[in-house]
């Protein structure tokens, strides 16, 4: 079993990984467009869920029925969402600055955990981030 302050830097390092592969593609980050299309999800041996009617994509209960139905915009207009500091947040260059932090100062004995726990993938993106700065 992994500890949890070492499964806490993997998801860390993962995060930064997929932000930072994002911005590089130009993506602005949030769902695909096909994430969520109220049509049935395919299970890992390639068969459809046996719970989601074929035809709606809804289960017994009605679960997914409202998949699909909000076809309007996200509000960024509103005042209170653009004037918070969150709103323009590069998280990309926020997880380095907050990885670089933990590693100078040894936070919960990030360098054991580093050293000890992350595999060589983990590693090399801790690397890269070190490096920056």
């Amino acid at each position: 079993m992994i500890p949890f302050p070492a499964k806490t830097v993997m998801l860390l390092l993962a995060d930064y990984q997929q932000n930072r592969e994002s911005a590089m593609k130009g993506d602005k980050g949030g769902m695909a467009a096909d994430e969520f299309t109220g049509e049935t999800a395919d299970s890992e041996d390639g068969e459809e869920w046996d719970d989601l009617d074929d035809e709606t994509g809804v289960d017994d209960f009605g679960f997914g029925e409202d998949w699909g139905d909000n076809d309007e915009e996200e509000d960024t207009t509103d005042p209170e969402l653009i004037n918070n500091d969150v709103y323009d947040l590069n998280m990309t260059e926020y997880l380095a600055t907050f990885i670089t932090s933990c590693a100078a100062n040894n936070v919960s004995n990030f360098l054991i955990i580093a050293d000890q726990i992350l595999d060589s993938g983990e590693k090399k993106i801790l690397g890269a981030i070190l490096s920056q700065k």
